[in-house]
């Protein structure tokens, strides 16, 4: 991580680096929609039993940084509004070698550097980090569904209508 924490705002954004982190999440092709707003974000994930990511993950939330912990998993997102006036214009992504166009999706668990920036907001006393760039350092293939083959095929147990469920 790249800033100090006792860098002080004014007002402004300051750049912030992060390095070799494990994403989830990762919405940098289309964008993602809650409330009829769009975004461009990842949420990179911390692991608390590691003592280096669990120092870095304390020091950023005490700085006032959003971090947060949803279904046990430790993280802090980083994403940036649509522009309605230039939707196509998005968050550069690049590959490991740092200058190849990266337009694959991004799957969990993927490992990723990301460039930022981080504005404080007085009224609510946090810190909101703004996608800048990515760099994919190791890429985990992005799979839709979730993890079921087509019905008919695939093993296990199957039961129809009036058989009796051993449960």
């Amino acid at each position: 991580m790249a800033i100090k924490i006792d860098d002080k705002f004014n007002d402004s954004y300051i750049p912030v680096s992060f390095r070799n982190k494990k994403v989830q999440w990762a919405r940098l092709n289309e964008p993602d929609e809650y409330k009829g707003k769009k975004s461009w974000k990842l949420q990179m994930i911390y692991d608390m039993t590691d003592p280096t990511e669990k120092a870095e993950a304390t020091a950023l939330k005490k700085a006032g940084f959003n971090v947060r912990k949803k279904n046990g998993i430790t993280f802090l997102e980083v994403k940036k509004a649509v522009d309605e006036k230039h939707p196509d214009k998005k968050p550069y992504v690049v590959g490991a070698d740092g200058k190849t166009p990266f337009t694959e999706d991004i799957g969990n668990g993927s490992v990723v550097n990301v460039n930022a920036s981080a504005h404080h907001w007085d009224v609510c006393d946090t810190i909101t980090l703004y996608i800048t760039g990515v760099q994919v350092v190791d890429h985990v293939v992005y799979e839709k569904g979730a993890g079921f083959d087509a019905v008919g095929t695939g093993s296990g147990a199957s039961f129809g209508a009036g058989d009796d469920i051993p449960f």
